[in-house]
């Protein structure tokens, strides 16, 4: 029988070294808060489950020093970023939803980081070795999670390494990145199998040389396969969905790829991994000092690429909240918070992903769309009209999603007097706002920076324009309870900061208050925004 070997007591246990758990490393590691991760699995994943890093997700990559590296990876900056329905690879184009390469697109006036396509295969590294920057951050792979009891102020978890010691290791605060934890999920929508075949292949240009960076594969059924190139020359993986009343584990991916690739495409498979479309939402995102993120929170289909996303926007939102607990100004309730504003954003995430893999659905399914008659031209020609004419290009416009969730339901932020109200919510379409739990907008500075680059170290005030009021009440009411603050004078009339003279943002780059003067009570306002009723 194994002995068991007690290990020491860390501040922040992490499960799961995917890139959720190590976003969140990164933000605890550029805090100075210690913390391990314990990863089963001994090297990373070889087949990309993600390939597209959001705007979001690159703001937060900038914060962390990252976002260089990212834009760097690989992804050829003249690819299109064309979406096109086709036959097969090889075969009869039925639409093309255009849209211009990395190097070819406008610059957004939202943000000072555009969207990158960065496969997990590179990403996950590019954040593993972020972690070498903070030698109080330890990656411990070969470790499996086996189970926890909260006890005496710490939670003791038992882990396992991959030589079969059973080990036990106290923390004062537990996240599961990778599974639920035992809290329940609550479950919807349909649940197709799919499965994925990672491949490289030396000719793809060849057999599919009308670039794009996703291929949806149409038959006479309907939709058969998406492809997703990889590194945008030899690496892809195609993703076959496997029809009602068949079986995953049933699939030769032999025939799979020739029914996708033709018979002229040579190829390579890498890896086959069966996999399930799910939509889930755990009933809670804390239970004492066990926290959830990412995967473990909830779990949706890859439309519209928001699962990885979403879960680096639930590590920055834990990663200053625990970082607030660990330096003891931060109070239950600030803990309290996270359940409140990522599990309503998780859920609105999971609707609009289910929203698009319905409407993948209607694409018309017309028999003898790949004939190479007249009669298979016409059906293609109708398929092509109600693709161009649908709202399919909504998957892909998602700017309000990504950056236009708003946390005002939340106990730690505090809403402006009178009737005004948030702005709405439109998935498709966003709206800069200085309402207290949107994130703070992006403007240029004269200097050269975003203003999204005074964010991340404090709250930090703004006072925008000369005739701002003066900030020293809040300042001293911010050093009393020890909270990080600072402030930041901005010209008068910065884009997106004309609603109020004074704009709070937290740590995380969320405006956490706004108003026309300090309030009587700064340290009644600075309490509510740490959560100090538990400290």
């Amino acid at each position: 029988m194994a002995s068991r070997e007690r290990e020491g007591r860390t501040p922040v246990l992490i499960v799961g070294a995917g890139p959720v758990g190590l976003a969140l490393a990164n933000d605890l590691g550029q805090r100075g808060v210690p913390c391990t991760i314990v990863e089963r699995a001994l090297a990373h994943e070889p087949l990309p489950k993600m390939n597209h890093v959001n705007t979001r997700s690159m703001e937060l990559c900038r914060r962390w020093g990252l976002a260089d590296r990212v834009r760097g990876a690989g992804w050829p900056d003249d690819h299109p970023m064309d979406v096109a329905y086709l036959t097969r690879l090889g075969g009869h184009e039925v639409a093309r939803l255009r849209f211009p390469s990395h190097r070819d697109r406008p610059r957004s006036p939202d943000t000072p980081e555009p969207s990158q396509r960065c496969p997990q295969i590179w990403f996950d590294p590019i954040l593993e070795r972020g972690l070498e920057r903070f030698p109080h951050v330890e990656l411990r792979r070969g470790v499996s999670f086996e189970s926890f009891r909260e006890a005496d102020g710490c939670v003791r978890v038992r882990l396992r390494s991959s030589a079969g010691d059973a080990l036990e290791q106290e923390a004062c605060i537990l996240v599961g990145t990778d599974g639920a934890a035992g809290i329940a999920r609550e479950s919807w929508g349909p649940a197709p199998w799919q499965v994925a075949i990672s491949l490289r292949t030396e000719n793809f240009a060849r057999v599919e040389a009308r670039r794009a960076s996703f291929y949806f594969l149409l038959h006479g059924d309907g939709m058969r396969a998406v492809v997703t190139p990889t590194d945008g020359e030899s690496l892809g993986c195609f993703d076959w969905n496997v029809p009602p009343g068949e079986r995953a584990e049933d699939v030769d991916p032999h025939a799979a790829v020739r029914a996708i690739g033709g018979p002229d495409l040579e190829y390579e498979i890498a890896r086959v991994e069966p996999w399930q479309i799910r939509f889930t939402l755990a009933e809670r995102y804390r239970r004492g000092r066990v926290f959830l993120a990412g995967d473990a929170a909830r779990t949706l289909s890859p439309t519209g690429g928001l699962g990885m996303n979403t879960g680096l926007a639930d590590a920055a939102d834990l990663g200053w909240k625990l970082w607030a607990h660990h330096q003891g100004w931060g109070g239950d309730t600030l803990l309290e918070s996270y359940d409140v504003e990522r599990r309503a954003t998780g859920r609105a995430i999971n609707e609009e992903s289910l929203r698009n893999l319905v409407r993948l659905g209607a694409i018309p399914a017309l028999a003898g769309i790949d004939a190479e008659d007249a009669a298979g031209e016409r059906v293609r020609a109708g398929v092509g009209r109600a693709i161009e004419a649908g709202d399919f290009r909504l998957e892909w416009t998602n700017d309000g999603a990504v950056l236009g969730s708003c946390y005002a339901a939340s106990p730690v932020l505090r809403a402006p007097e009178g009737p005004d109200a948030p702005p709405p919510y439109d998935a498709n379409h966003y709206m800069p706002s200085t309402w207290p739990g949107c994130r703070a907008p992006h403007a240029w500075l004269p200097d050269g920076r975003s203003t999204l680059d005074l964010f991340g170290s404090a709250f930090v005030l703004l006072r925008i324009g000369d005739a701002a009021p003066p900030a020293d009440a809040l300042a001293a009411a911010a050093g009393a309870a020890r909270v990080p603050f600072s402030v930041c004078d901005l010209p008068a009339r910065t884009a997106g900061y004309r609603d109020a003279p004074l704009v709070l943002v937290r740590p995380d780059g969320i405006v956490a208050w706004r108003g026309e003067a300090v309030p009587r009570d700064p340290a009644g306002l600075l309490d509510q925004l740490r959560g100090a009723g538990s400290v």
